[in-house]
């Protein structure tokens, strides 16, 4: 029996010719079907490396708020892809723990607060994070600058900071109480750290010398150091400071170089100062210093040995973020970021400020060192009400004014500011 025949046994000729064009019409369908699902696919995962999605501002921010500060401030991680990790840098808070509000703090930059809702927005969109600071989280002394102190490296290690340096006022309060502050939590080691300046003396190892993050499969080595232009205003006889340099010395040899992708140095001193120190030790490729603009450069200078510069601005306003990336030909981006309104308030940050305020108060002037001084004649102030008897256009124009319930802003507020001396300096 032919072949023919064994077939025409089950279906006639033209039928079977039929099926034999349904056969090769399906499969010509499903081919065509499956380069284009592979083309959809292909356009898609490349337009998520492009497009990745970006943090631009805080949980529960709207789109109006988002783009009043995009307005105002500039946009955020424009065409960035996600990186491999990212290192966010912050310093010189000289005790704003928040933005002082003497023009609505809406308007003002800045803020544990804000700078926690920042950190949460990056890790939410799956960006590995690595927080520096340079130092400088106080600027007077006395008791309430120690209290401050306290509550502003709790509010870091909350934050999971990795490293943080010393500024020359975090220095001027006494050692014991940057011990209290700075010393391991339970099993958590410190994220302080310094090469060249030492609690209680560098043997006593109260902080590291440096310290090696691993993270996103990079690893970041990162080390302090307090510049010999401002180690002579350190006259505290229980903290040891030693040259920068030599001290960078021995470090570098022990942080191996070439173990580590990147080195990051936090150098407090003058912009001089740490492209010196850039120079003479090539290795830290990211070198951030005191100092400098009221705002960073929205761009990084690249120094000679090609290290970026990165300063910080004042008051804790910006936080400059570096993301490391996968790409030969665009290794490194970088990211001025005004801590504004667009980040929100972190209600952990809220509930540390309360803390401090409360300590506050409940260490009243007395406690805090503070004691009035009367008047050389011995008279006591009489009140603005008394002053209205005579300078009647005067009082008129004081009551309708800001300046007549000052002091009331601080009691309304959630937490009462009222028992705070350096709110009650501007508003009483």
């Amino acid at each position: 029996m032919s072949i023919y025949e064994r077939s025409s046994s089950f279906v006639g000729p033209h039928t079977s010719m039929h099926c034999h064009l349904q056969i090769i019409l399906q499969s010509i369908t499903c081919r065509c079907a499956c380069i284009t699902l592979l083309a959809i696919a292909s356009v898609g995962i490349f337009s998520a490396k492009v497009s990745a999605a970006t943090p631009n501002r805080g949980q529960g921010i709207s789109d109006t708020v988002e783009e009043e500060f995009r307005q105002r401030n500039g946009s955020l991680f424009t065409d960035w892809p996600t990186p491999q990790a990212v290192l966010v840098i912050t310093g010189e808070l000289d005790g704003y723990i928040e933005p002082c509000g003497c023009t609505g703090k809406e308007n003002q930059k800045g803020g544990l607060s804000r700078r926690q809702n920042f950190l949460t927005a990056l890790k939410s969109e799956g960006w590995p994070v690595v927080a520096v600071d340079l130092g400088g989280l106080v600027k007077r002394f006395g008791r309430q600058a120690e209290v401050k102190y306290q509550s502003i490296a709790d509010g870091l290690r909350q934050m999971g900071y990795s490293g943080i340096g010393f500024g020359p006022a975090d220095l001027r309060l006494p050692a014991e109480e940057l011990v209290a502050a700075v010393a391991p939590v339970g099993n958590e080691p410190t994220p302080f750290l310094s090469a060249n300046v030492g609690l209680l003396g560098l043997d006593a190892n109260i902080t590291p010398r440096f310290r090696v993050v691993e993270i996103g499969g990079l690893r970041i080595g990162i080390t302090s150091v307090l510049g010999n232009s401002k180690s002579g205003d350190i006259r505290n006889a229980a903290i040891e400071v030693t040259a920068a340099e030599a001290a960078l010395q021995e470090v570098v040899k022990l942080m191996q170089p070439g173990l580590c992708d990147h080195y990051v140095l936090l150098s407090w001193g003058n912009p001089e100062e740490a492209r010196s120190l850039a120079k003479s030790f090539p290795q830290f490729d990211i070198v951030v210093t005191a100092g400098g603009a009221d705002e960073p450069p929205s761009k990084l200078p690249v120094l000679e040995n090609g290290a970026r510069l990165v300063e910080l601005g004042h008051k804790g306003m910006f936080a400059v973020t570096i993301g490391f990336f996968d790409n030969k030909d665009d290794p490194l981006k970088s990211q001025r970021v005004p801590l504004d309104a667009r980040w929100g308030e972190a209600e952990d940050m809220i509930d540390l400020l309360a803390t401090y305020q409360r300590q506050l108060e409940s260490l009243g002037l007395t406690g805090l060192g503070l004691s009035p001084v009367r008047h050389q004649t011995g008279r006591r102030f009489a009140g603005s009400d008394a002053c209205g008897d005579c300078h009647t256009y005067a009082y008129e124009v004081w009551e309708n004014s800001s300046h007549s319930y000052a002091l009331t802003t601080l009691e309304d507020q959630e937490p009462r500011r009222d028992g705070d001396p350096e709110c009650l300096s501007c508003h009483v």
